[in-house]
This record gives C-alpha cells, structure tokens and sequence, in this order.
C-alpha cells in the first residue's frame, strides 16, 4: 500500500529542485511583461542629479520586443540568466523545436 507524504508535491518521479537563480529571473521577467506596474526611466548621477540622453534598453525590453515577432508562435516560455548572459527559451510550432536565444 502507498500513501502520500504531507508537503510533497508534483508527480512521481519528476524533479522538484529549481535553480533560484533560474526561477528568480524568470519570475521577474514574467511579472514585468505581464504586470500592471509602472516603470520611470530616467538617468541620474551619483548625486540623483537628472541627466539628458538617452535610457538604454533593458534586456527585458528586448526580450519582450523579440517576442512581439513571433506572432503567438512562442510557447513553453523560460527566462534564466546563466554566466552574467539572460536567456529565452521558447517553444517554436512552425518548425516543432525549442530554441533558446540569448540577449
């Protein structure tokens, strides 16, 4: 006879340990382009001090304007960075692979 353990989850035999680094990069990627939250870009010296130019691009931003590309084609999506590069991982239907891009 089995019986089930208190406080374990998922199915038999799949692995339950994630990467923080991993699940924390994506969990913030994931509230960013999905969340109702407002972001001021701004550039300030060491004073906070405003400065003119330009605010560069974050990788979210361009992960997020890549992904406008793909038409509804990106599924099983993953965001984790991994030796100070971030990366997305997608499932891509046209052809039947998954891709992994890195920004």
């Amino acid at each position: 006879m089995m019986m089930g353990m208190p406080g374990m989850g998922g199915m038999p035999g799949t692995p339950m340990y994630i990467s923080d680094n991993f699940s924390l990069y994506a969990g913030a990627y994931f509230s960013y382009t999905r969340g109702k939250s407002v972001r001021i870009k701004c550039l300030f010296d060491q004073n906070f001090e405003h400065i003119d130019g330009p605010v560069e691009e974050s990788v979210f931003d361009k992960i997020k304007k890549f992904t406008e590309k793909l038409k509804n084609n990106d599924t099983a999506e993953n965001v984790f960075k991994w030796n100070d590069h971030a990366y997305y991982g997608y499932y891509y239907k046209n052809n039947d692979s998954y891709r992994i891009r890195e920004f």
